[in-house]
């Protein structure tokens, strides 16, 4: 998912002896419960609480019309894509604006490069597609590091 529409973060700081151990007789509820006393959230209650951080901004309006530019075509692609959609980006620095322009996107799935391995967004982007045939996939791709697995384009087609 995006990150919660550009609300407030912070890093909580603990002292160094402080060492959590969640063993497998903890439920999830629990272990959420004692992160939340830990982080001192237990009080929140999302979209009133949190200052509307979790409320769904209005969709990313369309570019004006002009040139074709990078940042303009992330724009398109983020004021078009569909909720639930599956986006993998590997576009590198082209697609360096979609972060921005994507934060007013309905609920949607973000894959990115995994750890500077390039060629992996049509790989990524054909798995994506056979693990969730529901769901529409787009791949934000850079044209060189696309040439390191152009057999998935072969199997796309």
């Amino acid at each position: 998912m995006t990150q919660p529409c550009g609300g407030p973060s912070r890093l909580i700081e603990l002292p160094d002896d402080v060492i959590w151990e969640i063993d497998a007789s903890w439920g999830v509820p629990e272990a959420l419960a004692l992160l939340a006393a830990e982080a001192g959230a237990a009080g929140v209650t999302p979209g009133v609480s949190c200052r509307g951080v979790f409320a769904a901004p209005a969709r990313p309006p369309l570019p004006p019309d002009g040139r074709l530019t990078a940042a303009a075509l992330c724009q398109v692609v983020a004021a078009l894509q569909p909720e639930g959609c599956v986006l993998v980006d590997e576009s590198l620095t082209s697609g360096s604006s979609y972060w921005e322009a994507a934060k007013g996107c309905p609920p949607f799935s973000h894959l990115t490069i995994t750890g500077g391995a390039i060629g992996c967004g049509p790989p990524m982007a054909l798995g994506a597609a056979l693990a969730c045939p529901g769901r529409r996939v787009i791949n934000l791709q850079a044209d060189g590091s696309a040439m390191y697995s152009l057999q998935a384009r072969n199997t796309h087609a």
